[in-house]
């Protein structure tokens, strides 16, 4: 049973080891004066890429986004009171990045000579797809953003719609422990 809860607590911690999270504020703002939100009036910004721009993924990060601002003390009102507006927006990268490699070869035959041990260094370069979701919370009257997190991991494609929306929860739920500013930053990096 030990070791059952020991393999489980560390797929946890693995789980959300991928995430890059970073937050930026504009200094000055009163934070703790913030407890309204909307969400900003304008529609969701267009990526261009299908697999951004479903409105299945779009319903994902809405619900984990109106959850988690209710869970750190905010109360969703109409735009014309919100105190903050709340929009995210997503992006897709693709990178290229290189590994060193290292191949060996042992023994053969060809000629009557007989071959021995080589050894070869090289790179592999392989692609990979990175997407960052962007949560912004935006003042009404100036329309600048008071603070910004985001976290960036490799694309995953989750085999079933449950594992995506808790992929989602999670993001952002790792975001949102970041707000807001000027507290202790959590454990995860």
């Amino acid at each position: 049973m030990r070791l059952l809860v020991v393999i489980l607590a560390s797929l946890t911690i693995s789980a959300c080891s991928d995430l890059i999270i970073r937050t930026d504020y504009q200094p000055g703002t009163d934070f703790s004066a913030l407890k309204t939100y909307a969400w900003l009036p304008d529609m969701q910004q267009k990526t261009g890429n299908p697999a951004l721009d479903s409105s299945l993924l779009n319903n994902r990060i809405r619900n984990a986004l109106e959850y988690n601002m209710r869970a750190i003390g905010f109360r969703s009102v109409n735009p014309d009171q919100a105190d903050v507006y709340l929009t995210y927006y997503l992006t897709l990268e693709s990178r290229l990045e290189s590994f060193p490699t290292t191949t060996t070869y042992y023994g053969g035959y060809n000629h009557g000579r007989s071959y021995g041990y080589a050894l070869g260094y090289g790179n592999e370069i392989q692609e990979f797809q990175y997407n960052t979701l962007y949560i912004d919370l935006i003042s009404p009257t100036s329309k600048q953003i008071l603070w910004r997190g985001s976290a960036e991991s490799l694309l995953e494609d989750s085999s079933s719609p449950e594992q995506r929306e808790q992929r989602v929860n999670k993001i952002v739920s790792t975001i949102m422990q970041e707000y807001p500013p000027g507290r202790a930053p959590s454990k995860q990096k």
